[in-house]
């Protein structure tokens, strides 16, 4: 069972062409900027990075859900991703939502592109908790910029959406 464990393809580290090895983001401290593509733009540029920034950072409870609904191939819903966000305010409870919340968005984006046992979720989905930056530029790197792109939805009137999406789930079924 514990070798089990131990066998890194059991990770799901490497996402190839889908967003890459989860520890890319650490050449960016050398100079690599490719860890920073295509959110950061193609090539990655200052206005785009700034603007992804921007997105995530003050705008995060509007990419977060945005991003939600984007691993479950769904356009945002006030419910459906916007009301469980919402539950990471809460102390202590936030903290638990957080990890469930996260680890749906890596197995629905994992199940979205075909990557590693998509049958259940992996223990190791949820390792976007313990190291959100490197996992979440990955997570990043495997969508669109139109699947984060809150501001740019909204500027389009088509975000946020309807109040909710059928079916209303945590994990992707199809």
């Amino acid at each position: 069972f514990f070798f089990r464990l131990l066998v890194m393809e059991e990770f799901y580290c490497d996402w190839n062409d889908k967003g890459g090895d989860w520890c890319m983001c650490l050449g960016f401290f050398s100079g690599d900027m490719s860890c920073c593509e295509p959110c950061c733009g193609e090539p990655c540029n200052t206005s785009d990075g700034m603007y992804c920034c921007l997105s995530f950072f003050p705008g995060c409870f509007c990419a977060g859900p945005q991003v939600y609904a984007a691993s479950q191939d769904q356009p945002c819903a006030w419910f459906n991703h916007f009301a469980p966000y919402l539950l990471l305010l809460i102390p202590f409870i936030g903290s638990l939502f957080s990890l469930v919340f996260w680890t749906a968005i890596r197995f629905n984006l994992r199940k979205k592109h075909n990557i590693g046992n998509t049958d259940g979720c992996s223990p190791f989905d949820c390792l976007t908790v313990f190291c959100a930056p490197c996992f979440g530029c990955q997570e990043l790197r495997s969508l669109s910029k139109e699947d984060w792109d809150w501001y740019g939805l909204f500027q389009e009137s088509k975000f946020p959406g309807e109040g909710t999406i059928d079916p209303c789930h945590m994990f992707c079924v199809s």
